[in-house]
């Protein structure tokens, strides 16, 4: 579980994807396009894909991650 009340810096994982699951707040994610996202919301960021969780000034976010290695 990640909560975050600010942004970081872009990531990407050579050899994973990575799964969203939105708990609480809200925020965007840029990666090869922007998407907001809120709770309930599931959001798949296929592996070598640059990305990143955008938060507004003030506002916070709490999701679960999931870490899938392709077949």
């Amino acid at each position: 579980m990640v909560h975050r009340e600010g942004n970081i810096g872009a990531e990407m994982h050579d050899a994973w994807a990575d799964v969203y699951v939105i708990s609480s707040g809200g925020g965007t994610i840029q990666g090869g396009m922007r998407q907001r996202v809120a709770p309930g919301d599931f959001v798949h960021i296929p592996a070598k894909t640059p990305h990143a969780m955008l938060i507004e000034p003030g506002k916070q976010i709490t999701y679960f991650i999931f870490k899938v290695k392709p077949a």
